[in-house]
């Protein structure tokens, strides 16, 4: 046995032993939640009073990891303290709490805010639902943004709104963990500067406002495409716009995070090639890290223009040599010297036999040769400050210091399923003067059109092209497909797509549809690449759980042709796997067997129900008779697809040719008229109901006169 201080014994164990005759309790560090740093009470002294009205806290005997070995006194509920008997890290959890599980867990009491608790649950239900909506926009305020610039490019559709929507997909969304102040300050200046444009270009002396009318629906009308025609309401979304900006502005302040410093303007000011080595060793390691992390800024301009070389002649070297050797604060009046002194050497070089004097010509020239240096140098240097930050930018997408990996390949495969769907059943809105075309017609008269084929191997290719990608798990390929897809998609649907349907895309409401549900991909995308993927997928998001749901959804995807196939193949190209094709096919086969078969007793335990026992009429009826339902729509959808194809294509077509011959028995006609698309009438619903109703007994009459009935909605 050892004897420590103050009477303490120390046995073999390690174990203090306080049964010393001199203990003495004295006063110890105890950090409370509301405080960062430790406040010292004696043990038999009181509780706080801001703690005492929240919960009763009583004192806690801990062993503290001190050299000293003294008693340390803890803070617990009680309804807890039971729970905290056996944990020394009470005080450390505490701290690690945020202000927010303070408040929740009522770890202190205010009365300003009980109260403000009893107000705001007194008030309507109405209110409350208006306070909600309120902070569910302030807490998404930048979501609320993207929405508004994209629905203004919705409507608008032009080359000026088009900028800001990129911006958010290739930059905003991107960027960890929040856009920056110069995104935000680029789009509000950006808007401010196209309201300006806008309003600009409204006055009646420009040639193209003298008949705004005329050229409205032009689809490639140079102040269309641009967006700078005259129209009621012309800024009207770009106020609302550039409200939503300020409105996210504000809410920036109010947090504190609008004055935020760039992270890379920071880094230059601690990596500044004037600072000193005492600075440099002062950089903390977290600096340090940061530095190493993000080498690629460390890249010197003067490197780069290292290569440049300019040839010039030997006294002008010479020169250049006196005035760097002497100091940079030099007086006029000395410089007047050095200029002098110079001056006569040069005068002496001259003089000098052997040593010719250059002409006019060639000193222009070699001044003409300098410029240009100059002028490449500056050129250089320009696009590295524009190169650099960008190529930084990716390389930080890719190589990410922390990365909390994410899945949501999920909602980005049922947008592009969407999408494909507004394709299949939109058909008409993709081509050239087929907005009075049906589905049938088209298909039994080969008549597909060809922007519609595109668009459809497109969004076939681009759900591919993911799924590879998400197999791969790599963040590079998505980050070239994403910058692809958005550049590519923003020039088809805003530059080809209105010349092909010679319609301008805000005319047409498919379009429009099938662009906001892209954008919904597009941010889902952007989500993905700056989380990055997780390192373990799964091949089908059906089989995550084990319900009726999940059973019936699998069913049908399975019976689609060729699609389970399809998934299987691609699933062995893009994944690294030792077997072979028809090996992969088996082990998918057993694995959906297996998944079925526990769904079915996952079914069972749920509903379980005794042996010998026959099925409830509600079981038999409900599932069984829905499956019949579902088998009889499939067996006689293709005719009831092509009776309602009408409502959903559009509208049915018009007579364009109208012939009309009288003959008596098997002799030569006696009459016969003729007329085309300008010489044929549009009737009304009255007058063709009154016509038909005179042949309302003749029922071949009635028959021929069916064929040609058209919706009340399309008549005049």
């Amino acid at each position: 046995m050892e004897e420590t201080e103050e009477g303490h014994t120390q046995g073999e164990d390690g174990v203090a032993d306080d049964s010393g005759p001199d203990q003495v309790e004295s006063a110890v560090p105890i950090y409370t939640p509301d405080t960062d740093g430790p406040n010292t009470y004696p043990n038999d002294g009181e509780v706080p009073p801001s703690y005492s009205k929240a919960v009763s806290f009583d004192h806690l005997s801990v062993s503290s990891d001190t050299d000293d070995d003294k008693r340390m006194m803890v803070m617990t509920p009680d309804d807890s303290r039971s729970d905290y008997l056996d944990d020394s890290l009470l005080p450390s959890m505490t701290l690690e709490l945020t202000a927010n599980e303070l408040l929740l867990n009522k770890m202190f009491y205010d009365e300003e805010l009980e109260g403000s608790d009893k107000f705001y649950n007194s008030q309507p239900q109405l209110l409350q639902f208006c306070y909600a909506i309120y902070n569910m926009l302030v807490a998404r305020s930048e979501m609320v943004c993207y929405l508004v610039i994209i629905l203004n490019h919705l409507i608008s559709a032009s080359m000026v709104t088009l900028v800001l929507p990129i911006l958010i997909f290739l930059w905003a969304m991107l960027s960890v963990p929040r856009p920056s102040k110069r995104f935000w300050m680029t789009a509000i200046v950006y808007t401010e500067v196209t309201i300006v444009i806008k309003y600009f270009f409204q006055f009646s002396f420009f040639p193209f406002n003298k008949n705004p009318s005329q050229n409205k629906n032009k689809p490639y009308h140079l102040p269309n495409i641009i967006g700078v025609e005259k129209k009621d309401g012309y800024v009207l979304y770009d106020l609302l716009q550039l409200l939503a900006l300020f409105f996210h502005r504000s809410i920036l302040k109010c947090y504190g995070l609008w004055d935020d410093d760039d992270p890379s303007e920071v880094k230059k000011k601690g990596l500044h090639k004037d600072d000193t080595e005492d600075e440099e060793q002062a950089l903390t390691p977290a600096q340090e890290r940061r530095g190493s992390a993000h080498s690629m800024k460390s890249v010197d301009l003067a490197a780069s223009l290292e290569s440049v070389h300019v040839r010039v002649p030997e006294h002008q070297m010479y020169q250049r040599r006196r005035s760097s050797g002497t100091n940079s604060h030099i007086t006029r009046r000395s410089s007047r010297s050095i200029r002098g002194s110079t001056s006569t050497h040069s005068s002496r070089r001259n003089s000098e036999p052997g040593v010719q004097q250059k002409t006019r010509k060639e000193l222009l020239l070699e001044k003409l040769r300098e410029q240009l240096i100059k002028a490449k140098a500056f050129i250089i240097k320009k696009t590295l400050e524009i190169y650099r930050p960008i190529h930084q930018f990716f390389y930080n997408l890719i190589h990410p210091e922390y990365s909390a990996v994410t899945d949501v390949y999920v909602l980005m495969f049922l947008a592009e399923t969407v999408d494909f769907i507004i394709i299949v059943f939109g058909f008409w809105a993709f081509g050239k003067s087929s907005g009075s075309a049906d589905i049938a017609s088209s298909l039994s008269e080969d008549q597909v059109p060809g922007a519609f084929l595109v668009m459809v191997l497109i969004q076939f290719g681009s759900m591919v092209v993911d799924r590879a990608l998400y197999l791969k798990k790599t963040v590079m390929g998505k980050v070239i497909f994403q910058v692809i897809l958005v550049f590519g998609i923003h020039f088809w649907m805003f530059f080809i797509l209105p010349g092909v349907t010679e319609r301008r895309f805000n005319q047409n409401k498919v379009a429009q549809i099938w662009y906001f549900v892209k954008c919904i991909y597009f941010g889902l995308s952007a989500y993905q690449i700056r989380c990055g993927y997780p390192t373990r997928v799964l091949g089908n998001f059906l089989t995550k759980s084990y319900n009726y749901v999940n059973l019936f959804l699998f069913q049908g995807f399975r019976l689609v042709p060729f699609l389970t196939e399809l998934r299987a193949v691609m699933d062995w190209v893009w994944t690294d796997t030792t077997l072979s094709l028809s090996s992969w096919i088996c082990v998918e086969d057993i694995y959906a067997h297996i998944f079925i078969l526990k769904c079915w007793r996952e079914s069972e335990k749920r509903y379980p129900q005794p042996r010998g026992q026959k099925k409830k009429k509600v079981v038999k009826y409900g599932m069984g008779g829905m499956i019949v339902a579902l088998l009889i729509c499939i067996v006689w959808f293709p005719l009831l697809f092509m009776s309602l194809v009408k409502s959903v294509a559009g509208v049915v077509n018009k007579p364009l040719d109208v012939s009309v011959t009288i003959t008596l028995g098997g002799f030569e006609p006696i009459f016969k008229m003729s007329a085309q698309q300008k010489h044929l009438r549009d009737v009304s619903f009255k007058e063709f109901k009154a016509f038909k109703d005179t042949y309302k007994k003749d029922d071949d009459s009635i028959q021929f006169l069916e064929l040609y009935t058209q919706p009340r909605s399309y008549h005049r």
